[in-house]
């Protein structure tokens, strides 16, 4: 396989809420199932407990006598909350995995086996999704979860206001320098940094940008990662290995120059001076072919975005996670039957995620909607819930933001893309270096992010400094342990 085909970009996604519950009650009532769903979400809302309530009562007419009680966590808190729920032995019957130790949670037990569960009370789910997405949440040949299906390509994009790009850089060499490398390489940060010097010297003082997001690394476990190349795949931590130096030298130079903002080791605000021509020169963005136009309308001048990779990759991690069963529920079957429901129902589906029509959202046309928000829903909002936490996101309307034609470019030509990870499915386990994994994310937080945006004199001995910590804390066994078990993968999926 060919390097430029097996690249992938790190996606990250962010929100902030807190935390709501729905109905209330016991685990059965009058002979009644009432089963507690846990997912992550945007916080409490006005209009939940009725959205909910609606909920319920259109479940009772396909599924008479299940009820479903809500529970909705935070998304920074979400790992935290659900592992002292679990420890106090709380009510759980369905639980979305998103952000929780996959692999570590089926070895403890706590989701219970699907593949009779699906045969028997979730063949409609069966149907649709595709038969290569249930590796995702497969270990050993079984399922431990229903896969989210959303956009499956993980690529990102560079952003730019067009009036300045315009005069100022030189695209189609940008364009060129990042195809031909798996990694950000010297050249492309030499023609960023040339279009920082060309647009400070015109008069214009931007207020900062940044170095790229990763790219060209399949993410396993912490900071380690997969880069493919010609001799196979090779493990390594995503922020210290032969290519990190450019980055960090990168962000120093342009501290020092005044290309990134000197609070920017602090600073809460970045996205607020995106889209301006004194603002953030570039940043990027998970990128669809409709980014540029979806950033114009929003910003009210015309952005250009530059997409990380060139065609569609699937990786081998699902970053979206998936939905769970517990192990410790009374109810697997109803609760199959349930998301049986949710994940294959369009008015079921819309309506958990949406709300009610007319009091959370309006109707443009068929399959279109307006809602408060243009990307993801708020506390603030009166309802909305993340439509890729809930589940089958092809059933989801297209809100304002979106084109009408989002859901085919996403599901019909991305999802149908056969430039897939051949390590998809792998889960890694970390059993063996749990200690040492800890130690290295506390290393990574007290070191990346100073190095990230340039704030270190000596950002050399610093970045020194940290391959030193890594390799003490054990570095090197772990990326053993990791690189045995992707070779083991291999060997045995032949």
């Amino acid at each position: 396989m060919k390097t430029k085909k097996i690249i992938a970009a790190i996606l990250a996604m962010s929100t902030a809420g807190i935390l709501i519950s729905g109905c209330t009650g016991g685990d059965e009532q009058q002979g009644n199932v009432k089963l507690k769903y846990i997912m992550p979400g945007p916080g409490i809302q006005e209009n939940s407990k009725a959205v909910w309530e609606e909920f319920n009562k259109k479940l009772g007419e396909k599924l008479p006598g299940i009820t479903v009680d809500f529970e909705i966590i935070p998304l920074a808190e979400y790992k935290q909350k659900v592992m002292l729920m679990m420890s106090a032995r709380e009510q759980i019957d369905i639980l979305n995995n998103y952000g929780l130790d996959f692999a570590t949670e089926v070895g403890n037990g706590t989701f219970t086996v699907m593949n009779d569960l699906l045969d028997e009370y979730g063949k409609d789910i069966s149907k649709a999704l595709p038969e290569w997405i249930w590796d995702y949440e497969t270990i050993d040949g079984n399922i431990y979860g229903i896969p989210t299906y959303q956009m499956m390509g993980q690529t990102r994009c560079i952003c730019f206001v067009k009036e300045l790009a315009d005069q100022y850089l030189d695209l189609e060499a940008l364009r060129k320098a990042i195809d031909s490398s798996p990694q950000w390489s010297q050249e492309v940060y030499d023609i960023l940094t040339k279009y920082c010097e060309d647009v400070k010297a015109s008069g214009i003082n931007f207020k900062s940008t940044s170095i790229l997001n990763l790219k060209g690394l399949d993410t396993i476990t912490g900071p380690y990662g997969v880069r493919y190349g010609d001799e196979g795949c090779e493990v390594v931590n995503v922020y210290a290995n032969e290519n990190s130096d450019v980055r960090y030298k990168t962000a120093r130079e342009w501290m020092e120059k005044g290309y990134i903002r000197q609070d920017a080791l602090s600073c809460t605000d970045e996205a607020d001076y995106n889209g301006k021509i004194d603002g953030n020169l570039f940043w990027d963005e998970v990128y669809s072919p409709y980014q540029a136009d979806i950033l114009t309308e929003q910003y009210g001048v015309e952005i250009i975005t530059v997409p990380y990779d060139v065609e569609p990759y699937i990786g081998m991690k699902a970053l979206a996670g998936g939905t769970s069963i517990t192990e410790s529920s009374a109810y697997k079957k109803e609760a199959m039957q349930v998301l049986n429901l949710l994940q294959t129902d369009k008015e079921l589906y819309n309506l958990l995620v949406f709300g009610i029509e007319g009091e959370d959202y309006t109707v443009e046309s068929e399959g279109r909607i307006r809602t408060s928000y243009d990307s993801s829903p708020t506390a603030n909002d009166s309802y909305g819930l993340y439509k890729w936490i809930v589940g089958n996101s092809s059933l989801a309307y297209n809100i304002q933001s979106e084109p009408d034609s989002y859901n085919t470019w996403a599901f019909e030509e991305v999802n149908n893309s056969p430039n897939r990870s051949y390590l998809m499915g792998f889960q890694a386990d970390t059993t063996q270096i749990t200690d040492m994994l800890s130690q290295v994310s506390s290393i990574v937080t007290q070191y990346l992010q100073p190095l990230n945006v340039g704030s270190v004199d000596d950002w050399e001995g610093n970045y020194n400094e940290f391959k030193e910590k890594l390799r003490i804390a054990g570095e090197e066994q772990i990326i053993e342990e990791l690189q045995k078990q992707i070779n083991e993968f291999l060997e045995n999926n032949k």
